[in-house]
């Protein structure tokens, strides 16, 4: 700016300007402003306000300290998880490996008990369980069948128990394979089926479901295959019900006595100790002697105990074998006695055919016929 604009600048304030000085440097003064109008508008696009910058700033930690937020939260997540996971697997361990003998193994026993009572010739074998988290453990099995000298697998055993209930029913028996019944001595013969058996080949085996013309002493019946080329599999008790319906699972016990733990003589025990404070147990003993065609004093005690342990572990057994049913049949058994009507046996379908010729065999339901399978080397 020249000392002389500067000189007339400053009359113009005092009223010093002619007319024509006064509108000339008016006209200047409005340049001016333009020039600073169009000057401040440059610099706020070049040089942000101070409140932006700090919104900037403030909307970048805030976005950081949601993502923290997040972490942190996800990790708190994992970490409740994983101690819980921690915490139920050490409460599921001490569960079901406590007591003497330990839940582990009464609950095995118990299911195997349970399939062997209630599907005539089906057995459980193979039980194994794995522990979960969240108290549960699964058990897998197989189902199998004696026809001849073989077993054969007829389904699986799968199911999932929450502390002492199991989920669903774990049965999963193959179509194909039919859960036979009997005739009740007081209904009709639902199953006459001898000529399926003479129509079969030499060098076959077969099952048969065999009902009776009454109701037999467990002693009796064994006597009555004594010398018979066949393998005894399966006895039907009676129970009550089985005349009073057109349908219904028979219950019983196989001819192979279940066992339970307190029922094994121990002889003796030897603790070894070993390192690192472990240790060594050598055990031997035995359980009661069972004759072949005989001990039904012991072979029926055998069953009615089965039968309390399954009713004592309802929750357990239920899925297989309903709790009023055994309740109901339990009573009445322990107030008639243990009746044999029914049997299932295995073996050359032709002797099983002779049994026609007996008396007491009332009716015949032939299951599964096989080839010839039976090693006569090792006995049958």
């Amino acid at each position: 700016m020249s000392d002389d604009f500067k000189k007339k600048l400053k009359d113009y304030f005092e009223g010093k300007l002619s007319e024509e000085e006064r509108i000339e440097i008016e006209k200047e003064l409005e340049k001016l402003e333009i020039y600073q109008e169009t000057l401040d508008e440059d610099l706020k696009v070049e040089e942000p306000k101070e409140e932006e910058i700090f919104d900037k700033k403030h909307r970048r930690m805030i976005k950081r300290g949601k993502w923290k937020a997040r972490f942190h939260n996800a990790f708190t997540v994992i970490a409740i998880f994983l101690v819980v996971c921690i915490v139920s697997s050490v409460i599921s361990s001490v569960y079901y490996t406590g007591g003497e003998p330990n839940r582990l193994d009464v609950y095995r026993d118990v299911l195997t008990y349970s399939v062997s009572v209630r599907l005539p010739n089906v057995r459980l074998i193979n039980l194994n369980s794995e522990q979960n988290i969240f108290f549960t453990n699964d058990y897998t099995g197989k189902l199998i069948k004696r026809i001849g000298g073989d077993s054969i697998k007829v389904g699986e055993f799968e199911g999932t128990m929450l502390f002492n209930k199991m989920s669903i029913n774990p049965l999963k028996i193959e179509d194909k394979y039919f859960i036979n019944d009997f005739s009740h001595p007081k209904g009709e013969i639902k199953f006459y089926e001898w000529e399926k058996l003479e129509r079969v080949p030499e060098g076959t085996v077969a099952e048969a479901y065999l009902s009776f013309d009454q109701g037999y002493e467990t002693d009796e019946i064994l006597q009555k295959f004594k010398g018979e080329n066949l393998s005894l599999i399966w006895l039907a008790v009676d129970t009550g019900y089985e005349e009073d319906i057109d349908y219904y699972l028979p219950i019983g016990f196989p001819y192979l006595t279940m066992w339970h733990q307190d029922d094994y003589v121990m002889e003796s025990r030897e603790v070894e100790e070993g390192p690192l404070f472990s240790k060594t147990v050598l055990e031997s003993g035995h359980y009661p002697e069972v004759e072949d065609y005989g001990s039904g004093k012991l072979r029926n005690e055998n069953f009615i105990k089965t039968l309390k342990l399954i009713q004592e572990y309802d929750s357990v057994s239920k899925t297989i074998i309903e709790t009023p049913i055994i309740d109901n049949h339990l009573q009445y058994i322990e107030e008639n006695g243990v009746k044999i009507y029914g049997m299932v046996v295995t073996g050359p379908s032709k002797e099983i055919l002779k049994l026609k010729e007996e008396d007491w065999v009332r009716g015949i339901k032939v299951g599964e016929i096989e080839f010839w399978n039976i090693n006569e080397d090792a006995g049958f």
